[in-house]
C-alpha cells in the first residue's frame, strides 16, 4: 500500500484485489471518488478508474478527476498530486458540495 510522510497506509480502492469483491448491487450508499489525473501512486493508478466506475451504481456514484497543483517529493507524499497539493480548496469545495447535496 501507499505510505505518506507520516507512514499512514491508504486504502487500496483501485487495486484489482481490493475491488474484486465489490459487486454493483451490493452498494447501497452514495460513493464519491476524488482522483488526480497525474497521481503516480502505484496503488491508485488513474488507468483503473474505469474499472472501478463499472462496479459502482451510476445513479448514486460520482468520480471526479483533477489536474493542476504542485507535486513535490515522493509519489504518495502529502505534497504530491496524490494529496491534491496546490488544489486543496477546489477538492474541499467539491467534496462539501457533494455531501451537502445528499442532505
Amino acid at each position: 500500500a501507499c505510505r505518506g510522510d507520516a507512514g499512514q497506509q491508504s486504502v487500496r480502492i483501485l487495486d484489482s484485489e481490493a475491488t474484486a469483491g465489490i459487486r454493483r448491487v451490493s452498494l447501497r450508499t452514495r460513493v464519491l471518488v476524488l482522483h488526480h489525473r497525474q497521481d503516480a501512486c502505484p496503488v491508485s493508478p488513474p488507468a483503473k478508474l474505469s474499472e472501478l466506475q463499472a462496479k459502482l451504481p451510476a445513479e448514486t456514484s460520482k468520480i471526479v478527476t483533477y489536474d493542476g497543483g504542485i507535486s513535490r517529493g515522493a509519489l504518495c507524499n502529502v505534497q504530491a498530486f496524490h494529496s491534491f497539493n496546490g488544489i486543496e480548496q477546489q477538492v474541499v469545495d467539491d467534496l462539501s458540495a457533494y455531501v451537502n447535496q445528499g442532505k
